[in-house]
Order: structure tokens, then C-alpha cells, then sequence
């Protein structure tokens, strides 16, 4: 006897199922573009280091004193 023909023929020319569903499928394309974008960001951005040397303040970059009490004939300051 003859095997029966098949239910349908040309089975593998149908249209694959999906593995996933579509809210799925863009969660999941969502989810990995946020995270190249982080990388992008955190590849754009030089990580800040605190200043090498201490700040100068003007009064000792001019070589002045701030501790000078001031004389009664100083005029005032404008």
C-alpha cells in the first residue's frame, strides 16, 4: 500500500512561526537600543577627576594678605 498524501503540501513553504510575540519583539529591541545608547553616552563622556593642583584664591595669586586689619586712613572699598 501507498503511504497517504500528506495534509498539506508544500509544508515548508509556509511562513515561519514567530518565537516571540510583537509587545515581546519590541520590548527586546527597546531594551537593546536604550543600552547601546548608555554605552554611547558613557563612551562620549571623560570621567571627571578632581582638580591636580588646589585652587589658587586671587588674593594669594596677587601675593596680598587677607589677614591686613586695615589702617583708619585705608579709603573705603568700591
Amino acid at each position: 500500500p501507498a503511504p497517504p498524501a500528506p495534509t498539506h503540501p508544500g509544508r515548508y513553504l509556509m511562513m515561519p512561526t514567530r518565537r516571540r510575540t510583537r509587545a515581546q519583539e519590541r520590548a527586546a529591541y527597546i531594551a537593546a537600543e536604550r543600552r547601546l545608547n548608555a554605552q554611547d553616552r558613557a563612551r562620549a563622556v571623560p570621567p571627571t577627576t578632581p582638580p591636580t593642583s588646589p585652587q589658587t584664591s586671587p588674593d594669594r595669586y596677587w601675593g596680598r594678605s587677607t589677614d591686613h586689619e586695615g589702617d583708619d586712613d585705608d579709603p573705603p572699598p568700591f
